[in-house]
């Protein structure tokens, strides 16, 4: 094959695809399960504590920390679901096209509609 040509494989991209969907389920089973869920009631430590410093870390993980884990989770997750639909659905136009260096921008664009702000609408140039 010319130097020119990528050749895609579609054993690695599927393999990249399941990996990203267990990014994905092991995020959202973090969120509501196991000894630390992050959520906006997250405990860094158990409630009961007596100690002032312990008392402030339990405070900050069901105030700050569990917010900022339940903003970032709420943007990351249907973000990371949307990627992982995105690349199944451009798996079929790439295995057709068969030489990824001659796919157009706007192929991928169609195939990766979450990608629609980054890449122009009428490109036509391929990559």
């Amino acid at each position: 094959m010319p130097a020119d040509h990528i050749v895609f494989n579609a054993d690695q991209y599927s393999r990249l695809i399941t990996e990203l969907v267990e990014l994905s389920n092991s995020l959202s089973s973090a969120v509501t399960s196991g000894s630390t869920p992050l959520s906006p009631d997250v405990r860094l430590q158990p409630d009961t504590q007596i100690w002032q410093p312990a008392i402030d870390l339990v405070t900050a993980g069901k105030g700050f920390f569990g917010h900022q884990f339940a903003s970032v989770n709420d943007v990351l997750l249907p973000e990371l679901t949307n990627l992982c639909e995105g690349m199944a659905r451009a798996k079929a136009s790439m295995e057709a096209a068969g030489d990824l260096a001659a796919m157009m921008a706007g192929d991928f664009n169609a195939q990766l509609p979450h990608l629609s702000a980054r890449i122009p609408a009428d490109t036509d140039a391929s990559w």
